[in-house]
């Protein structure tokens, strides 16, 4: 199983190299998996995703990593209900081009009322960009409005969430890939590529 953490590791999946190296201890396998361990917190709190424990996120308070929604596809409210089984993320925004989808989203997000500001077009956008918004954002929108959207996403240090594929050409990929080096990286923010599997 500690092997299993490394292999997280490997991945970049280092909340679930957290876990894997946590369920080790637990079975006293301390040397390795306490190593792991530790790696796997350092890598996840260097990503600006810190770990939250789920006796943390059971209190009702402000924790967990905030992550806001953007667009109104189908694959946004599947890809949050993935997230909230961890326990560790709290949806703080919906923005989508008209308000009444932003409802519709949040609705099917089955987020507690009243929790969540919905929002709409350029006034949405901007907010998702301030300091202040979520560090994370879940990204649905088609692919022609991926390439203007993700570069602003990045340049204001976000971690974007999307679905694969992200484009339907090499070289639109490419373009991306591209961006998120040059802008992405330097601003601190991080680019997860989500499988759709399952959304359809």
């Amino acid at each position: 199983m500690v092997r299993a953490g490394y292999l997280f590791m490997q991945a970049d999946c280092f909340a679930d190299a957290v876990n894997c190296f946590e369920a080790c201890i637990a079975k006293d396998d301390t040397g390795a998996a306490q190593a792991g361990l530790d790696k796997a917190r350092q890598a996840l709190r260097s990503t600006g995703l810190s770990t939250v424990t789920e006796e943390d996120a059971n209190t009702g308070d402000d924790f967990g990593v905030a992550v806001a929604l953007l667009g109104s596809g189908n694959w946004g409210p599947y890809a949050w209900g993935c997230l909230t089984s961890s326990g560790r993320f709290r949806l703080t925004s919906v923005v989508a081009f008209k308000q009444v989808d932003a409802e519709r989203v949040l609705d099917e997000c089955h987020a507690p009322p009243g929790v969540v500001r919905i929002s709409a077009g350029a006034v949405g956008v901007a907010s998702l960009l301030e300091p202040q918004g979520a560090p994370v954002v879940l990204v649905d929108l088609p692919y022609g409005m991926l390439k203007s959207m993700l570069p602003k996403l990045w340049a204001a240090g976000k971690h974007t969430i999307t679905r694969s594929p992200v484009a339907m050409a090499v070289d639109a990929v490419r373009s991306l890939c591209d961006q998120f080096t040059t802008i992405g990286r330097p601003a601190g923010a991080g680019w997860y590529i989500a499988s759709s599997e399952g959304s359809d």
